[in-house]
């Protein structure tokens, strides 16, 4: 297929999570069904860390900024008395990663353990080539999602 005539009318991706506890099946059964535009298979059925919402948000977790309960239930920690000093931290990082700093920019990746399907994908995709993907498929959360998921501690959101 000419690359530059393709037009990608009805073909089908995923929506993100699969119920698979094994990303080598999740990852083989994308390329077998969706081979156009294969998506990254978010497993949360394998663990809560896979949930969608706070795979996201770990560098605020690591920074104490924020708690992740039973991997879904996530609040600031905003009435800490060392919140400002934690912020700050945050927004330091932020702007070392603006500016290209790669060390830090690593610090905003999600960790293996929490995109499991990830990772196969990529290490798949770098096996193997693309095939007959014209174009991968990845999701992130947005603000709106974190925004009606994410509350301060008193559980206001």
């Amino acid at each position: 297929m000419d690359r530059m005539h393709f037009h990608p009318c009805g073909c089908a991706s995923g929506i993100g999570s699969l119920p698979h506890l094994d990303p080598a099946i999740a990852v083989s059964l994308i390329e077998e069904y969706l081979p156009i535009i294969p998506h990254w298979p978010q497993l949360p059925r394998l663990s809560v860390k896979e949930y969608f919402c706070t795979q996201f948000l770990q560098v605020l977790n690591d920074l104490g900024l924020l708690r992740v309960e039973n991997g879904t239930k996530a609040y600031f920690l905003d009435e800490e008395d060392d919140w400002p000093e934690r912020l700050a931290s945050f927004y330091e990082l932020y702007i070392r990663a603006a500016e290209g700093d790669t060390e830090v920019l690593k610090k905003f990746s999600f960790p293996p353990d929490s995109a499991e399907g990830f990772y196969y994908l990529y290490v798949e995709l770098k096996k193997k080539g693309t095939n007959r993907a014209k174009y991968l498929k990845g999701q992130v959360v947005g603000l709106l999602s974190v925004g009606f998921q994410v509350t301060n501690q008193s559980g206001v959101p």
